[in-house]
């Protein structure tokens, strides 16, 4: 089956590395992967660090809120051995991998903003990192939250970056009017063929997530969605390939 659709990486790849971490961002690049998804939300101190749960006790085994921890607190977790990666240690390790594939082949990195109490906050500390990312050749950024209040802003048409909506249910898309020209980030059972008549415009991307079962994203596929967000990008190429 040919693909044009991208294949990304969900949370690098979660499958089998432990997700947003370094390692699972390195498992990504040997799997073949078009681009790469991770979480940002800030330590206590304001930090931005790559990290998906409001507590972390699931992923880290012990209990508490991540924005109550500093960022040395943050340090010293580990998520099944390997270390949180500050999005600041992320973005290296991206721009060192972008270098060599260079303009003509972007890596696709979707910056998913976690939601926050303060989304102004989190928005000015996230920034910087976030023109670093936009401005390394080999790099097309997409900024991508569930949360209309991270994302407003960010319609602002001096803003270099893509910025994509992320839903789970359909009456999230009520907002949708607020935030003009965003591309749509919907779960991959909201997606069908009426979705895209009704939502579809001139240079809107779809992204579905997460899908791992290669029959559902031969469906979307055939949608020509922009990409799928995955968590066994070579497992799922591989599928792919023989169906």
């Amino acid at each position: 089956m040919s693909i044009t659709t991208r294949i990304v990486a969900h949370r690098g790849a979660s499958h089998a590395a432990p997700e947003n971490t370094l390692a699972a961002f390195a498992l990504a690049l040997d799997e073949g992967a078009d681009g790469i998804e991770f979480d940002v939300r800030l330590a206590g101190d304001g930090q931005p660090h790559v990290f998906h749960d409001e507590d972390t006790e699931r992923l880290c085994g012990v209990a508490g809120r991540f924005d109550a921890r500093t960022s040395d607190e943050v340090a010293a977790l580990r998520v099944r051995g390997e270390s949180i990666p500050t999005l600041a240690a992320s973005v290296r390790a991206i721009t060192r991998h972008a270098a060599s594939r260079g303009a003509a082949n972007p890596w696709l990195v979707n910056v998913e903003l976690k939601t926050c109490s303060n989304p102004a906050t989190l928005l000015r500390n996230v920034r910087p990192y976030l023109a670093a990312l936009h401005g390394t050749p080999g790099v097309e950024l997409v900024v991508s939250s569930f949360d209309p209040r991270l994302l407003k802003p960010q319609t602002d048409p001096q803003v270099p970056w893509g910025v994509a909506y992320i839903y789970d249910t359909p009456l999230a898309l009520t907002a949708l009017p607020h935030l003009p020209g965003v591309d749509l980030h919907p779960r991959h059972d909201l997606l069908d063929s009426a979705a895209l008549a009704e939502y579809d415009t001139p240079g809107r991307c779809f992204r579905s997530w997460t899908v791992d079962d290669p029959l559902v994203a031969k469906r979307l596929i055939a949608l020509q969605v922009d990409s799928i967000i995955t968590n066994r990008p070579g497992e799922l190429r591989a599928a792919l390939a023989s169906l």
